[in-house]
This record gives C-alpha cells, structure tokens and sequence, in this order.
C-alpha cells in the first residue's frame, strides 16, 4: 500500500511567572490595613491564603495585575498560588509586621502627699505602647496603700498613713502588661516616691 507519515505535535501551557506579591505598607505599629498586589502572567487562576481562615478566590486569569486590602491584627504571611487549571502550580509568600511600641509609664508622679487624717486621694498611672488594655501590679507598697489592676494606686481600705512616717520614701518594682498576643511582654519599672 501507499506509505503513510504520522506527525505528532507536542503542546505545552506557558509557563507560570510570578512577577511580584507585595504588601503596602509591610510594617505597622499599629493594628490596621495593607494593600496586597501582585503581578501574574500566564495563569488561569489565582488565590491567596491567609491567617485567621482568609481565602480569597478567582482573582485573575491569564495575565494579572490587581491589589486587595486585607486587615492586619498581628504578624501575617499571605500566600498566592496561580495555577494552570490545577495542573500546574507556582505559589510566593510576602508577611507584613505587626511590631507594637514598647510599653512605657507615661506618668509616674509626683503623688499627692498624706496624712494620717485626710483620706489619701490615690495616684492613677497610665500606660502606653502595645495594644489593648493595661494590667498593672506591683511589689514594694507601703501596707497601707495598694496598686488596683487598673492602675489606681489607692489608700489600702481600713488602713491609715502610720503616724510619724510622713513624709515617707519608698520605692515599687510596677509591673504593666497589654493584653493582646501581639503586645510586648508585661514590663516592670523600678520606681521612687515620696509622700
């Protein structure tokens, strides 16, 4: 018979590139939102993966460029996967930074002064830096005064100043923490007084 010729033609998806997955800003002090954007050529799907259960799906195809605000509670990694209809998967990663400023007293007297009569006024301290609210405490107090977890350094109830000790000098070890995991750990100032 007649010869007969076979041809075979090979075909192939074009390659995945990632050209970019970045987020702005990448570093925070404070909670809030950062902007992911990336550029992808060659990809029929796109998605990106993150903490706290994120997912978000069906971003591009093809060729993408394009951007999503994600909010940011604490030190995140996103991750994008493009993909060939699944056959075919490139991923890249970028993290943003959640660092809080350091915790701080941001008033620490003069106290008010006392006497054996008069009720004490009390002392509220104040904190800053980290996220959340404050929890105070503190070693070091005269047994007549006491420091409140909230920070309200106040006249122990059914104590008085003792008599003869006033004006009085002492120093406390306050010791102050934020109560989110991704505030600093608790800090503990060493402080003089005089009453």
């Amino acid at each position: 018979g007649a010869p007969t010729a076979t041809a075979t033609m090979a075909w192939s998806l074009p390659e995945i590139v990632i050209l970019s997955f970045t987020a702005s800003p990448s570093a925070l002090t404070a909670p809030g939102h950062t902007t992911l954007s990336w550029s992808v050529q060659n990809a029929y799907d796109i998605s990106i993966a993150g903490p706290r259960g994120f997912a978000a799906s069906g971003l591009g195809a093809a060729s993408s460029l394009s951007n999503l605000d994600v909010d940011v509670v604490g030190t995140d990694t996103y991750t994008l996967t493009a993909s060939h209809s699944g056959t075919a998967t490139v991923v890249a990663t970028v993290t943003v930074s959640l660092t809080a400023p350091p915790l701080t007293i941001a008033s620490v007297g003069p106290l008010p002064g006392a006497d054996p009569i008069t009720p004490y006024p009390g002392f509220q301290f104040v904190g800053s830096g980290g996220f959340g609210s404050y929890t105070w405490s503190a070693t070091g107090v005269p047994s007549w005064l006491q420091l409140t977890s909230g920070g309200l350094l106040q006249q122990r109830p059914g104590f008085t100043p003792p008599p003869g000790l006033i004006p009085q000098t002492f120093q406390i070890a306050v010791t102050i923490a934020a109560d989110t995991l991704t505030s600093p750990p608790p800090t503990t100032f060493s402080l003089s007084f005089t009453l």
